[in-house]
């Protein structure tokens, strides 16, 4: 399980966003870009996990059409992951610098939760050989520019986060 640092519009706080919890995406509009509230973790069907991370590589088809339509992010300033610790799991943060945040690829959906349409997003990873061995993807150079290139061109614009200064690992 992945959690996303961030630091809300609605409370300027640095905020880890867990399961179901609300975080602000950023999609564009015309040249233009919006933020807009969406859940972290999205339900295919009924009666089916959430997805709140996977690989580009796992997309199913109608992810990848989502992919394909229309792309969104998240701004982050670091994650929270689960990492192997003297035999146990422990999970454990990496975090940015405050003024040099990253930029993640985003799958989002809508579903009817009680007759209101609800935006909910995953996000995209990949593995790693070392630890954390599971990292958020994030967009190479200016994301505005991102959202208007081919879903391809997007796709070649993608790294994995690269652990280092100024990443820190502290204890959750």
């Amino acid at each position: 399980m992945i959690k996303v640092l961030q630091i809300l519009e609605k409370t300027q706080q640095p905020t880890l966003v867990e399961r179901h919890r609300h975080a602000d995406v950023v999609t564009g509009d015309g040249l233009l870009t919006r933020a807009f509230r969406a859940k972290f973790g999205r339900k295919k069907i009924r009666r089916t996990p959430f997805i709140y991370d996977q690989a580009f590589e796992d997309l199913n088809p109608d992810d990848r059409a989502l992919w394909d339509d229309k792309r969104y992010f998240i701004k982050v300033f670091g994650f929270a992951s689960l990492f192997p610790s003297s035999g146990k799991s422990s999970m454990g943060q990496w975090h940015t610098s405050i003024d040099k945040p990253r930029f993640c690829p985003v799958i989002v959906s809508s579903r009817m939760i009680g007759g209101v349409s609800t935006f909910e997003f995953s996000l995209l990873t990949a593995l790693s050989k070392s630890e954390p061995l599971v990292r958020p993807l994030c967009i190479y150079g200016d994301p505005r520019d991102w959202l208007t290139v081919s879903a391809d061109e997007a796709f070649a614009r993608l790294f994995k986060w690269q652990v280092g200064d100024p990443d820190l690992v502290l204890p959750a």
